[in-house]
């Protein structure tokens, strides 16, 4: 049996869990979203390289799939010593989540906000931030504290699930005390202002609470347009499948979505990709 593992974003744990949970060839690791944030890149990189060389370190491994996009040269300069690295050719991880037809993502649809199944659980977004900013976020909080205890998997896994936090929740360290509501809601528009369109994934992994909470967000950010004479926000759901992530995990030889690096050679993006 050849061993495989893959290293994600933490954003991608439903799909991820939902193909490979089963399995007992794989081994699957998610670092926390957020690690392509940084205009520097290197963190991210270090978290990866560190996770590649603990497993190369324990197991040998026919291939590590990285379950990330390219994230602005996140993962530019990786190896592995013995091991394949698959790597999708994907800005970012959005096309690995929206399915085939909406492989380009914001390439190709500029100015959409996506959430999906991860990212409402393991990112920070706009609408989160001004429910921590205004001292609103405590019910939510409640609610997904409840989805996560009857969850089948955690969404704690490696400290990647966002409404649990510690740090990103710590008022004193984040300084919210500087915030009012009203100062909270300006600052929202300037981050999120320009985008035209909020687009839900729906690959069948969503529950209630993130098709309620992507409502809200909606609701919240069309009343902020209006207020401020801005053109209103379209809420879309996107009807998506797994079949690119499929393909990454499971036929990366013949996927025109992948790139294959060989071991001891620190992978490349602009030659390669």
């Amino acid at each position: 049996m050849n061993k495989k593992a893959i290293i994600a974003c933490g954003a991608l744990y439903g799909e991820v869990n939902e193909l490979l949970l089963s399995r007992n060839d794989w081994d699957i690791v998610f670092l926390p979203q957020g690690l392509h944030d940084k205009p520097n890149s290197s963190t991210m990189r270090r978290r990866i390289q560190d996770k590649i060389d603990e497993l190369e370190g324990r197991s040998d491994y026919d291939r590590i799939v990285l379950g990330y996009g390219l994230c602005g040269g996140g993962v530019e300069g990786l190896s592995t010593s013995g091991s394949k690295l698959v790597v999708p050719k994907v800005h970012d991880c959005i096309p690995l989540l929206a399915g085939n037809e909406n492989l380009k993502g914001n390439m190709a649809e500029p100015g959409t906000y996506y959430l999906s199944r991860g990212w409402i659980d393991c990112s920070s977004d706009a609408y989160k931030e001004h429910l921590f900013f205004s001292n609103q976020l405590e019910d939510w909080r409640s609610r997904f504290l409840d989805y996560k205890n009857d969850a089948k998997e955690s969404i704690l896994v490696n400290n990647v699930g966002w409404w649990f936090n510690k740090e990103r929740l710590d008022p004193e360290k984040r300084e919210r005390g500087k915030f009012d509501r009203e100062t909270s809601r300006k600052i929202t528009l300037q981050c999120i202002g320009n985008y035209r369109t909020l687009a839900l994934i729906e690959n069948n992994l969503l529950e209630t609470i993130h098709t309620d909470y992507a409502n809200r967000m909606y609701e919240f950010l069309s009343e902020l347009f209006t207020g401020a004479g801005k053109r209103d926000i379209e809420l879309k759901r996107l009807s998506a499948s797994l079949d690119p992530l499929k393909e990454v995990l499971f036929h990366p030889s013949t996927s025109g979505l992948t790139h294959i690096q060989p071991a001891n050679k620190p992978l490349e993006i602009e030659e390669k990709i």
